[in-house]
């Protein structure tokens, strides 16, 4: 029976509380809908003017998301490297994908929080190049988002440190994840970076890392 490192409380803690950080951008952008890559300039203006303080709270917390997501990151890497008995590398690609994501993620959710300082008057063309270079950027974190969950998936079917649950379902979040990529690429309405199945794909991955968290609550 595989024994667990000491603070598996608190990293389950910190997995779920990663999770509702992430997902509080929702109801702050509620009823509508940030703009998505390649909208107009006069739109994005006037959404971040009409939902400033709203978005800058959301996203502020979406940054602060990272500082609890980091310490259950360190945590199952801790785990699956005592699993492997120091001989496998998988825990060390957890880790390193799981870093490159949040890095890239938090890089992307500061070029966010300067929109709405933009979005004045006179500054339309600024506020419209940031927000196309923030949703890109949100398109293209979740390709590392796609690769972390696969890690992780890939970590779990080589040590069996966590419920069977979290392979098959870390597949599927890499999936989506990786759909959600293509925002970069293709901007129909849909699938641009910042429209629905970006916001899906963050959704789902938020979910799946608030879903370990309890799993390393509820230590068996």
């Amino acid at each position: 029976m595989l024994n667990w490192p000491k603070g598996h409380r608190e990293a389950g803690a910190a997995g779920v509380a990663f999770a509702l950080l992430s997902v509080a951008i929702f109801p702050a952008v509620a009823p509508d809908m940030v703009p998505v890559l390649g909208a107009s300039p006069a739109s994005i203006a006037s959404y971040f003017s009409s939902h400033r303080m709203q978005f800058l709270v959301g996203n502020y917390l979406g940054i602060a998301a990272m500082i609890p997501g980091l310490l259950a990151l360190s945590y199952l890497s801790a785990l699956f490297r005592r699993a492997e008995d120091n001989e496998g590398w998988s825990w060390l690609v957890v880790l390193s994908s799981g870093i490159f994501a949040f890095g890239v993620a938090t890089a992307d959710l500061v070029v966010f929080q300067a929109i709405p300082f933009l979005s004045a008057p006179g500054l339309e063309l600024g506020a419209k190049v940031a927000s196309d270079i923030a949703e890109a950027g949100f398109a293209l974190a979740m390709l590392p988002v796609s690769g972390f969950a696969l890690a992780v998936a890939w970590a779990c079917r080589a040590t069996n440190a966590l419920p069977r649950w979290v392979a098959p379902s870390g597949i599927v979040t890499a999936a989506i994840s990786f759909a959600a990529s293509l925002g970069s690429i293709w901007t129909p309405p849909f699938l641009a970076g910042g429209g629905p199945v970006t916001s899906l794909a963050l959704f789902v991955f938020a979910c799946w890392f608030g879903a370990i968290g309890v799993a390393l609550l509820r230590k068996r």
